[in-house]
């Protein structure tokens, strides 16, 4: 794909630049009114970027720009060896021309913005008078002559239609028609012809220049709409500016000491106090442990003898094989690692990691550090991202597309100008050739009119003055341009620069140790990280969050991924439980059992090495036990044998016996017998069995064990052993450790069933509060119900009341002899029982009772009665 060389991608810089170097400034924006003409800023909110994006981009479809391969170094040009343009050409050899005249004063002009202050734009606008004023002589010469001539056209017009003015000496017509010599016609249609000619064949030329640059407009667009919609609101090889200004904001708002994230935090700390010195203790007793037991344990040898039960505990090595059942890496490591991998260690982490990062002085640093990010962030996202991309390109995308529109259509009016005032100027020259040939020598005949030669002059000087206009004025654009790609990419984009230059963006830095100087100077840090050519990327290291000071956040997500995962089961592990009672059981039975398996001499402790034993008994004597009787190996199927068997073995039964044994005759072992003299004498077989036999005396005697103790607040006392003790320290220790470890998971419980039951006792008084609410609004309900009620059957009775009472009114009124006296019978039903009551009664009567038992019923409602009346028929 094609990319528009760097004149043409600067060409739209122009608006950009202007507004980036505060020729737009805030308090000019302030006096600006809208104007119809201009349409409305665009929009920089995500979705109306990207609608703005792909309505830009679609406009160019065959150029439009391929996705960034992202992980790869954007190239930037050399501008020593590529300039603007191009070497040698016109943009070039001008820029040249106005280094010398005139140095670097470009450069020059926005040191001069950079150090007005924001609400004084005098000498930054004097700066900017200077530089156009320096463009203005010699560059704006063609400008002014266009100018000139379109007065001139003006003038032009007006002397041809006022006949007054042509009698002036400049304008003066003549007194009488005089004929044009052949020379100057021939001359006239030599020089119409090239011109005509030229003209036309640069129309094709200019229009296809005018969409190549329309095109490359578009195509820069596109790229910046792009950039903008990446930078600010993100992409899948970048976050975005606006999500994580809005993080730092949330977690700002998070790390304030006042926040409900960080009471909430202060309360669950001080819940699970108990819980992490209870966990620790835990570990701590672990690691003791198994400090005891490396002393005397892998690979290690004490009188040719090996600790059993540290191989169980600490997992075998190249010297020994653990017995079948047990884990490879031993019980204790293997309850290590159970932990190490529970919800509890899990809970204990991110404790530790809040304590050590999000409390006291340490969560007010970070605080801090925060605070300071999130303004030097808001900062550089508003000062660089916005004002010099999306404010400047995106927002004015509307305005730049119209500049852009109508430039397009005055360079094709131009070309359409030129090819018309051709076929208009032709037409003219053929049509008075054509007459004139038809006058003949007739004296009398009048010359043909001029009219098309008006049209073609009009056409001419429209066209001549649109094509120096425009010329002209890309003319002078070219040399702003070409400075403000030097400047941008020579000293603006440099480490240096960007800190030089850091007031033209509104940043002002300062000796000051303040909030807003830490700020600032952390925003030109971002700017360098991100846009100068020797940038790092690490824009965290930028803003003081770098290093390791965030690196705690992974190692707290995975805590909470494995609390959330290890939840649902035994605070401490799965299988803890199993391994600890196992641990506890092997100290029991194995605690104190070390085997003769002899390796390599060692005097430091007392080890002889492999010695030449009988074949016939050298199966038997290895692997034998300190015990006096034979005792059952953790396999549970082979047996140890004890020092009475080995006595035995010696040299038959009868010959020897161990001081610790407790049978057998002749010869008693001990830690200092048989002495060397009394060896030299016997078989080497013999002799060498009773070396292992006299250290086993001597292993049984000595305190070579350690069998150190380690109180609650992890200090630990060193303390030498022998056997016996060392077997009741290690089932000590491993009793110790379950009884911490009980206390652990119980601590553990208590906090996550603590958080269980909070959320239960939440979600019971939400019930409780629901409760009491239906309760209240259900009798408010009924109340007002009732009333109602009450209030429909009230107005009921009263109006059949009143009715009544107009019906006895108009009764007491009449004679009775017209109420037609008659006998009836009165009864009411209640309940669906009736009660009758027969009586004589006269018609007055009858409606006295019947008035009588509305108002007994009206007022309590408790009754309903229907009042009949039954007339007797004889």
């Amino acid at each position: 794909m094609p990319s528009p060389s760097p004149l043409v991608s600067c060409a739209v810089l122009v608006y950009a630049l202007q507004c980036t170097l505060q020729l737009c400034s805030a308090q000019l924006a302030e006096h600006i009114t809208p104007n119809r003409i201009w349409p409305e800023d665009a929009p920089i909110d995500s979705d109306s970027l990207a609608t703005s994006t792909e309505f830009v981009c679609d406009r160019v479809p065959s150029r439009r720009p391929s996705v960034i391969q992202r992980g790869l170094e954007y190239p930037v040009p050399n501008l020593a060896r590529d300039p603007p343009g191009g070497s040698g050409s016109l943009a070039n050899i001008l820029q040249g021309l106005r280094h010398e005249q005139v140095g670097n004063i470009f450069s020059q002009t926005q040191v001069r913005c950079g150090q007005s202050p924001s609400e004084e734009l005098s000498d930054c606008e004097q700066a900017w008078v200077d530089y156009i004023i320096s463009l203005a002589v010699p560059y704006g010469i063609p400008l002014a002559l266009s100018v000139l001539l379109f007065l001139l056209w003006f003038t032009c017009c007006f002397v041809a239609c006022c006949r007054c003015c042509r009698q002036m000496l400049c304008c003066k017509e003549k007194k009488e028609p005089t004929k044009t010599s052949r020379v100057y016609v021939i001359i006239g249609v030599v020089l119409w012809s090239g011109a005509s000619a030229f003209q036309v064949a640069l129309c094709s030329s200019m229009i296809e220049a005018s969409q190549t640059l329309h095109d490359s407009v578009n195509w820069s667009l596109c790229v910046a709409h792009h950039f903008a919609a990446e930078v600010l609101h993100g992409s899948t090889w970048f976050l975005g500016t606006e999500p994580a200004l809005r993080r730092f904001n949330s977690v700002g708002i998070a790390l304030d000491a006042d926040s409900v994230a960080s009471k909430t935090l202060r309360r669950v700390m001080a819940n699970t106090e108990e819980f992490a010195k209870k966990h620790d203790l835990l570990l701590r007793r672990l690691r003791h442990m198994s400090n005891n037991l490396e002393a005397v344990g892998l690979g290690q040898r004490l009188f040719d003898h090996r600790c059993v039960f540290c191989n169980l505990a600490m997992g075998a090595d190249a010297t020994a094989s653990l017995p079948p059942g047990y884990p490879a890496a031993g019980l204790l490591h293997a309850l290590e690692s159970e932990i190490v991998a529970s919800s509890s260690q899990a809970a204990a982490t991110i404790r530790h990691i809040a304590a050590s990062h999000l409390t006291k002085q340490n969560l007010t640093n970070l605080a801090q550090s925060m605070k300071y990010a999130n303004i030097s962030f808001s900062l550089f996202n508003e000062a660089v991202v916005k004002e010099a991309v999306a404010n400047l390109w995106v927002k004015n995308r509307p305005h730049i597309d119209t500049v852009e529109s109508i430039r397009h259509l005055l360079f094709v009016s131009v070309s359409v100008l030129a090819g018309l005032g051709a076929i208009i100027g032709w037409a003219a020259f053929l049509r008075t050739r054509f007459k004139y040939a038809k006058m003949g020598e007739d004296p009398l005949a009048r010359p043909p009119s001029g009219r098309l030669h008006l049209v073609s002059w009009c056409c001419a000087f429209l066209h001549t003055v649109l094509a120096l206009t425009l010329g002209s004025s890309l003319f002078i654009l070219t040399i702003p341009v070409a400075e403000t790609c030097v400047f941008v990419r020579g000293e603006l984009l440099t480490f240096e620069g960007l800190e030089r230059y850091a007031s033209v963006f509104g940043v002002y830095l300062t000796d000051e140790d303040t909030n807003e100087a830490r700020a600032a100077t952390e925003a030109v840090r971002l700017a360098q990280t991100c846009l100068s050519q020797n940038r790092t990327g690490d824009m965290l290291l930028a803003i003081g969050l770098g290093g390791t000071k965030l690196d705690f956040q992974s190692e707290l997500a995975e805590s909470f991924y494995q609390l959330d995962d290890r939840l649902a089961e035994p605070p401490l592990g799965v299988q803890s439980g199993d391994h600890l009672q196992r641990l506890v059981d092997a100290a029991q039975d194995f605690g104190g059992t070390f085997l003769l398996d002899p390796l390599e001499p060692d005097n430091a402790t007392g080890s002889y090495g492999k010695l030449d034993l009988g074949s016939n008994v050298e199966g038997l004597l290895l692997n034998s036990g300190l015990t006096p009787d034979d005792q059952i190996a953790p396999d549970s199927v082979t047996s140890i044998r004890g020092l009475n068997t080995y006595a035995e073995l010696i040299a038959g039964p009868g010959q020897y016996r161990f001081i610790s044994g407790t049978s057998g005759g002749g010869f008693v072992i001990s830690p200092t017998r048989p002495s060397e003299s009394e060896l030299e004498s016997l078989p080497t077989h013999v002799r060498n069995a009773l070396r292992y036999a006299q250290n086993k005396e001597r292993l049984l005697a000595a305190d070579a064990l350690q069998c150190n103790t380690m109180s609650d607040d992890g200090q630990v006392h060193v303390r030498a052993c022998g056997v016996d003790e060392f077997h009741n320290h290690m089932v000590a220790e491993a009793v110790l450790l379950k009884e911490t470890m009980a206390a652990t998971s119980e601590m553990a419980n208590a906090v996550q069933a603590n958080t269980i039951s909070r959320g239960a006792a939440q979600s019971m008084a939400q019930a409780l509060a629901a409760f009491v609410g239906l309760v209240v609004q259900y009798k408010v309900w009924r109340r007002l119900k009732d009333n109602k009620t009450l209030l429909d059957e009230l107005d009921r009775y009263e109006k059949k009341l009143q009715q009544h009472m107009r019906q006895l009114m108009q009764m007491d009124a009449a004679p009775q002899e017209q109420l037609g006296l008659s006998v009836g019978t009165l009864y009411f039903e209640t309940g669906g029982s009736h009660c009758l009551l027969y009586s004589t009664i006269t018609t007055r009567s009858f409606f006295k009772a019947q008035v009588a038992l509305v108002r007994l019923s009206a007022p309590t409602n408790a009754l309903k009665f229907r009042v009949h009346r039954k007339v007797d028929h004889e």
